[in-house]
Order: C-alpha cells, then structure tokens, then sequence
C-alpha cells in the first residue's frame, strides 16, 4: 500500500509547480520569436512613424524617404542598444519611454504643422512655450481633423503593451547582441550616407543640407523627421555660428556645386492684369547719386580694432557690401506722419474692388509694387513682424523675442524717436503674447496690448481691427509727428463663421458671394481690417493731416490656416506653392502723392526696412539690412525661407534643384552660383547678428 500510495502522489505535482510549469511552457514557446521582435520591434517603428509622419503632411513620398526610412531604421538601432547597456529594470524603461516618444514626437509635429504651417522646434519652447496653448482651439480642431494620423502613430505603442500581456513581452538581451546590433546601426547608417552621396551635391541637396547648410523645412522633407529633430536639439545644445559664418563668408561662389539652369519664356500678362489707370502712373526710373551713400560706419577699420572674432568676422563682411546710393526718392517723406502696419494673415485674396474699397485704393495707388512677396517664416506672425521691422532674416527660434534684449537702435520705433516723433504700438490680443511686452519696448515704443492698457468694446477671438483703431487714434492723431505701429488680429485663423467672431460679424458683407463658406469667412474676418483702414483714413482726412501721413501695410504670411482648396478658389486656379503663394501686396500710400508710381523689381517684406528709412530720410547704413532699398537701382532679390529665391533675373526652387529665367533674361551658371552664396551668407550674417547683440558693438 505504501509503495502505491507513493507512485500515485509522484504522479500529481504540487500546485506550485504547476504553476511554474505552465509559465515556463508559455514563454519558451514564442522565445525565438521573441527575442527577434525585440531586436526588430523598435527600429520598424522609427521607420513607421516617419513613413506616417510623411503621407499625413507631404500627402505622399516625396523626395527623400528613402534616406529618411534608413535614418529611422538606424536610430531604432541605437536606441535598442541603449536598451541592452543597464539594468533590465532600466532596460524596460528606456525602451517604453523611446516608444512613447517617438509617438508623441510624431503627433506634436504633425499637429503643430497643421496649426502653424511649420515643423515644432525644441528651440520654440524657451521663447514661446505657453504661448502656443492660446490656440487651444484650433489645436484640438486639428486633433479631431488628424485624428487618424494620431492613431497610427500610437498603434505600435498599444500593440506593443499587447503583445507584452500575451506573452511577447520585453526581452532582456545578451551583451553579444550589443555587437550585432551596433553593426546593425552602422550598416544602416551608411546606407544612409550612400543616398546622400548619391543623390548630387548641388546647393541645397540631401549631402548639401546634411553636411554643409542645414535648413529645416527642406531638410525635414529631403532628410527626414528624425534627422531634424536631431539637428533640433544639437542646435539647442551647441547652437553657436562662428564656424558656419567663417566658412561662408570665406567662401566663393566658384566653391559651389554647379545647379541646373532651365531658361523658359515668361508668359504674357493675362487680360486685365495691368494695374487699372496706367494711364496715370509713373515708372520707377531712380537717379542714383553716387557721390552720397547710405553708410555710417568705416567697418574695415571696426574690424582691425576689434579682438572678438566673430564681431570682426562680421566687420569684415560689411566692409565688403557695396552701400545704397541716395536716389530721387531719398527723404521724400521726411517729417511725416507714419503708420505702419503689420496685417494678420493678409494677401491679394482679401482685396477686392466692391467689397473692400479702402484695401483696393492703397494697394492700386500710391507706391504699386507689382512683385512683391510676402514669404512665411518659421515663427510665423512674430517672424513676420521681424522681417518687416529689422530688414534681418529670422533664425527660426523666434528672433523678435530673443531681440529683446538686443540693441535695437535701428529699429523704427526708436529711430522716430530719435527724431522727436511720438511713437506708439498696438496689438489687440494679449500683450504678453510673443513677449511683446518685451520687444516693442526695446523697438523703442509705448506698447499697448490687451492687458495693459487697450480696452475694447468687445471681448472675443479674435478682437476687431476696427474697434482697435477707434480706441487708439485719439492717443496720437493731435500729436504730430507721430509714428504708430500696429499688429492686427482680426485676419486670424480659423476660417469658419462658427470658430471666429470678426467672420460672423461680417458674415452678412459676403454672404452673396460664389465661394464656400470657408472662403466666405476669410473674406469676412478681413472686412474688419477694411474698416479700421477706411475709419483711419477718414480721420486723418478730417483731421486734414492725410496729405502728409504715410501708411505701410505688410502681410506677417499668407492664411495658411486657409486650407489650399480655399486658396485657389479665391485665387480663380491652382495657386503655384513654391513661389506664387506668397505673392502678396505691400502697401506703401499717402494722400499727398499726386501721382501713383509702379515698381516691377522683385521684392518681399525683407526690403520694406531699407525702402522706409530711404523715404523717410532717416541715418542708416544700407549695408546692415539683409534686404535692399526697393526704389534703389539694386536688383530686386527675394529670399523664401527655404532658401529658394526670386530677382529679376531668375527663379531658383530649392526643393527641386532648378532654375528658371524670369523676364526672358539670360542666366548664366556663374549668376546663378554667386546668388546662391549671396542668399547663404544673409541667413548666416543674420544669425549672428541676433545671437552677438552686434549693434551693440557699433559705435554710438
């Protein structure tokens, strides 16, 4: 009985150990394929979400992605490493984290780019940060629009946690799998390598951007989301310019790669097309006067004298520019009035004869600037109000408020100042905004915003236009000489009567309309910019000081909050997206002019500085500026923030490598390639301006 007894309990394991067993079988089962999803899991994520990332924004595979997958694939790689070198508890963290981070990375850019029509930058954290959840609405608008985007780049996230609970879960690998993988990471990386080496060197290529001058809206398409986060953080981390800067403006423009110029006919003008009572208008025909410049300081001499590098690399960039000659136009305002005004979202669309006659009277009189753009830089509004108030190019980590503590003495507000005049900016939205609280001060005026000190009737998003206008004329318009900066809101997205207070308002004014109503609605919030300008005018007339006040109006972009379809509905044709769609007006009017007088040079918001300080007789020196005096004898040069750019001569398009003739002109290769120094070095030169407080190096 004994022997029996012990044979049948022999038989039945304790329930421990079946426990055991059972935990064992399960996961010796799938151990093979376990052990290869952890080593493939995190790298086919990388590369998932950049595909994702690309389709949802690019709409498709453009140029690049076979670069920008193999980039991915490789730092999926490293990151596996990182979690093979510690502790598995560590271990397990790291690669949870690296997951959800490459999934919420994915979801801020794709998110941002849909608001602000440019890629999120580390950068923008320490100058804008809450300021972004201003846009709050549109942000979760554009979650719910993208909501599939979000989806697919948390799906491998979840699945993973999925697989985990069913017995997939997270492997801890031995160190021998740190060589395999290391060689993994290696042989991807140089596949990498080998399509940029590949795929030509010319300006602004894959190599060109990688390796030489890297930007980040191209870069992001030719390299990929994780090249450009990578040069993101190593920009916040090391973000110095003296080695860019030195080898540029060391460099030829016989150093460049040769580029591919394609001479096309320029097409006829369209009937209708002429500015209406050309009759009337006089050509640009300006007489230079060489024996006077628009210069100031003896900068080779500053550069034998100053011992910073940097500063004296800069000294000895602008004692080589050639400075402006006055012309027949120099002082031709000098001791007017000036109201200058920066336009939310504004463009040619918004203008039209019958609905917003004030609008078609200062764009079709006055200074008429046939060619004139208004490109979209990387902090949008506050970047648009740089390139308009500076004459300098942003360096895409808001330059407006990092110029806060910057000498600014070339800066209109305190350049009127100088000059006696009283000088005021307003702004009617939250006057801590952009930090403008900051900035306008240091631009040398008395800042009002909401909050300190503007009050308006009405409390909404966005505020009128109209009843800022009636709120601040009387502050000024009995003290002449005044100079006056506005930045309206009123053109501000989003495009629906639902979601913007200034397109309801004014939804009766274009309900007759053929459009959709998002059209309709961008019409309607820009008819209250019409009637602030038709009030302004209507005081200054009665005030009978309008012969001798000039207004300036300048777009800070084109609507980009306007989805493209509604663009070329307005536009009556698909609107060209590299050059075309920042076509804009820039408005340059007194009613002392007796005749109107047409400009045909090509010129954007960079050369309204330069063209304001020659009218108005102010003392500076042209060679500071990155743009140039429109009514100068300098050929006309428009620079997009991609680096693409437009004169009178050619059209270079960054992202296809190509250049077109414009006029009929003859491009020659050496033209081409000295324009593309040109436009490198006023990016580098504008850089380091802002980073070195260089004014404040000048003599006083």
């Amino acid at each position: 009985m004994g022997q029996e007894t012990k044979a049948v309990t022999g038989k039945l394991p304790q329930s421990g150990e079946n426990q055991a067993n059972k935990k064992a079988q399960k996961n010796s089962l799938p151990k093979s394929r376990g052990i290869f999803l952890r080593l493939c899991y995190f790298p086919a994520v990388c590369v998932f979400s950049e595909l994702i990332l690309r389709l949802c924004v690019y709409r498709g595979f453009p140029e690049g992605t076979v670069a920008a997958s193999l980039f991915a694939l490789a730092l999926g790689c490293v990151w596996n490493l990182l979690t093979i070198c510690f502790p598995a508890a560590l271990n397990r963290v790291f690669y949870y984290l690296g997951l959800f981070a490459v999934a919420l990375y994915g979801c801020v850019q794709l998110i941002y780019f849909t608001v602000f029509g440019r890629f999120f930058s580390f950068r923008l954290m320490f100058t804008v940060g809450a300021d972004v959840l201003d846009f709050k609405r549109q942000i979760f608008h554009t979650m719910a629009a993208r909501w599939y985007g979000i989806v697919l780049l948390f799906i491998p996230l979840l699945l993973r946690f999925l697989l985990d609970i069913y017995g997939f879960g997270f492997r801890e690998l031995s160190k021998k799998m740190l060589l395999a993988g290391t060689g993994t990471a290696l042989a991807c990386y140089l596949f990498f390598l080998g399509t940029l080496f590949t795929g030509g060197r010319i300006p602004y290529s894959a190599w060109d951007l990688y390796f030489n001058d890297w930007e980040t809206t191209l870069g992001t398409q030719k390299l990929g989301f994780f090249v450009a986060a990578g040069r993101d953080v190593k920009g916040v981390l090391f973000g110095g310019t003296k080695d860019d800067l030195k080898k540029l403006l060391e460099a030829s423009s016989a150093s460049l790669k040769k580029g591919d110029v394609t001479p096309v006919p320029t097409p006829p003008l369209k009937e209708g097309e002429e500015a209406e009572g050309a009759d009337k208008t006089a050509p640009l025909t300006p007489t230079p006067a060489p024996q006077r410049f628009h210069e100031l300081y003896d900068f080779a001499k500053l550069a034998e004298q100053e011992k910073n590098e940097e500063i004296k690399i800069l000294h000895t960039y602008f004692a080589g520019q050639r400075p402006e000659a006055e012309n027949e136009y120099t002082g031709m305002f000098e001791g007017y009035n000036f109201i200058m005004l920066t336009a939310e979202g504004f463009s040619p669309w918004a203008v039209d004869k019958e609905l917003t006659p004030t609008l078609y009277r200062l764009t079709h009189s006055g200074f008429v600037f046939q060619n004139f753009y208004t490109p979209l830089w990387y902090t949008s509004t506050s970047d648009g109000e740089y390139v308009a108030c500076t004459g300098l190019i942003p360096d895409g980590s808001n330059s407006m408020t990092r110029s806060a503590k910057n000498d600014m003495r070339f800066a209109f507000g305190n350049q009127f100042a100088g000059e006696g005049y009283l000088t005021f900016a307003y702004h009617n939205h939250s006057y801590t905004y952009y930090q403008r609280n900051r900035t306008h001060p240091n631009l040398g005026y008395t800042f009002k915003g909401i909050g300190n000190g503007l009050v308006l009737k009405t409390d909404c998003w966005p505020r009128s236009d109209f009843e800022m206008m009636e709120a601040t004329l009387p502050e000024y318009i009995d003290k002449e000489p005044f100079h006056v900066y506005y930045m309206t809101v009123s053109g501000h997205m989003e495009y629906t009567f639902v979601d913007n207070s200034m397109a309801y308002r004014n939804r009766d004014a274009v309900k007759g309309l053929p459009y959709s109503d998002n059209a309709k609605a961008y019409l309607a919030c820009n008819y209250e910019l019409e009637k602030a300008l038709a009030y302004l005018l209507e005081e200054l007339e009665e005030k009978g000081i309008a012969d001798h006040t000039v207004i300036a109006l300048s777009a800070d972009h084109y609507p980009y909050g306007l989805d493209k379809r509604y663009i070329d509905e307005l536009a009556g044709h698909e609107v060209e997206e590299n050059f075309e769609l920042y076509k804009n007006y820039f408005v340059l009017w007194c009613a002392g002019m007796e005749e109107t007088v047409t400009v045909d040079k090509y010129c954007s918001s960079l050369d309204i500085a330069p063209t304001l300080a020659n009218l108005f007789g102010l003392s500076y020196d042209s060679r500071l500026y990155m743009g140039s005096d429109i009514l100068s004898d300098r050929e006309g040069l428009v620079i997009f923030d991609n680096k693409s750019f437009l004169t009178d001569k050619a059209a270079y398009n960054t992202v296809t490598g190509r250049a077109e003739s414009v006029n009929r002109a003859k491009v020659t290769q050496e033209y081409l390639d000295e324009k593309l120094l040109e436009v490198k070095q006023k990016f580098a030169v504008s850089k380091a301006i802002l980073v070195n407080d260089y004014f404040s190096y000048l003599p006083k």
